[in-house]
């Protein structure tokens, strides 16, 4: 399943009181994750993810996407549980005088699919 969303932060929002937005997923195994930086953002856009009260991507916890014009595209391996698939984004924009937009792409894989693949690779890998 594809999911997108975008993340807007208004001008002057600091690094220490970042925008957030909840997102919900289905359950199973985030497999390819992009970060889309529009035109104009020029490196002033911070952005990152959060689940269950901590930021995993990116992973360095100083770390924040950035960029202009720009896509960060990565395969995963992430379970989502079932009690929780949802996300946090977070981004904070150093822009004095405009607001920017991140937009996100997940590629999960409900755990029907993720559990069937995973019995196919243990039947092919002899495990």
């Amino acid at each position: 399943m594809l999911y997108r969303f975008d993340l807007t932060v208004a001008a002057n929002v600091p690094e220490s009181s970042p925008t957030r937005r909840r997102v919900q997923l289905v359950p199973g195994k985030i497999v390819h994750i992009q970060a889309f930086f529009p035109p104009n953002s020029a490196g002033l856009l911070r952005a990152g993810v959060e689940y269950r009260g901590s930021k995993v991507w990116p992973s360095n916890p100083d770390g924040w996407l950035l960029g202009d014009n720009f896509a960060w595209p990565w395969q995963e391996d992430f379970d989502l549980d079932a009690d929780d698939a949802g996300l946090v984004l977070v981004g904070w924009n150093e822009d004095e005088a405009f607001s920017h937009t991140v937009y996100w792409g997940f590629n999960v894989l409900g755990q029907q699919k993720a559990g069937l693949l995973a019995r196919i690779g243990q039947v092919l890998g002899g495990g």
